[in-house]
């Protein structure tokens, strides 16, 4: 298996999850828990500080701070261009 490339998005979807865990007041176990994700996974990506995420996880972490996946793809594209802007 060949590991992707850490793209803006993975970055801006980390970011933008960690900030409404916190507004959430929520521990790294319980976001895992309310993902269905194990919480050494949840551990790697937090502690790595970047993370290849898929799709699907990015969704359930999504749901489990309580934002539509949907909105909030859109809304971690938008960052990730910001990030991409500000690292011009």
């Amino acid at each position: 298996m060949v590991a992707r490339k850490i793209q803006p998005e993975d970055r801006a979807a980390l970011l933008f999850i960690q900030e409404r865990q916190a507004e959430l007041g929520l521990s790294r176990m319980q976001l895992a828990t309310r993902a269905g994700i194990p919480y050494q996974t949840v551990r790697g990506w937090w502690d790595q500080g970047k993370a290849s995420l898929s799709l699907a996880d990015v969704k359930r972490l999504l749901l489990a701070v309580e934002v539509d996946p949907e909105e909030g793809v859109q809304r971690i594209f938008r960052l990730a261009l910001t990030l991409e802007d500000t690292a011009d």
